[in-house]
C-alpha cells in the first residue's frame, strides 16, 4: 500500500517532468503530502509488522538503529514505486485519457484499459 500512495505523486512528477525540488514544494503544499505521509507511515507499519509480528494500537518509539533501518525501507519502497509507474507507464496514461471524458471507471473498465495496454 506505501507504494500504491506513491504512485500518484510519482506518475504526476513523471507526466510533468517535474524535478525532485518541485515534488517537495507540492508535499509542502499539500497536494500530495498525505500521499507522501500515509506511505510513510505505511512504512513504519510494515517494519513493525515485520520486527514484531503484529501493530498494536499504541505509539511506537524507535531506536537510531530502527530509524535508519526504516529510512532503507523507505529508500526501496520508493525506487518500487518509481518501477511499478514506469512498468505501468502506458496503461496508467490509458487510464487517466479514459478518465479526463468520463467521470467514473469501474474495475472493469480499468483492467479493460489496462489489457489494451500491453
Amino acid at each position: 500500500m506505501a507504494k500504491i500512495k506513491l504512485a500518484g505523486p510519482y506518475a504526476q512528477m513523471r507526466k510533468f517532468k517535474m524535478a525532485a525540488r518541485k515534488v517537495e514544494r507540492h508535499a509542502n503544499d499539500g497536494q500530495w503530502g498525505p500521499d507522501l505521509d500515509d506511505s510513510e507511515r505505511l512504512t513504519q507499519c510494515l517494519y513493525i509488522c515485520r520486527q514484531f509480528g503484529q501493530l498494536e494500537e499504541r505509539d511506537y518509539e524507535f531506536t537510531r538503529a530502527q530509524a535508519e533501518e526504516i529510512g532503507a525501507l523507505w529508500q526501496t519502497i520508493q525506487i518500487e514505486a518509481h518501477k511499478l509507474v514506469d512498468d505501468n507507464w502506458p496503461a496508467i496514461v490509458r487510464v487517466a485519457e479514459e478518465l479526463m471524458t468520463r467521470p467514473l471507471l469501474v474495475q472493469d473498465d480499468v483492467d479493460r484499459l489496462m489489457a489494451e495496454s500491453r
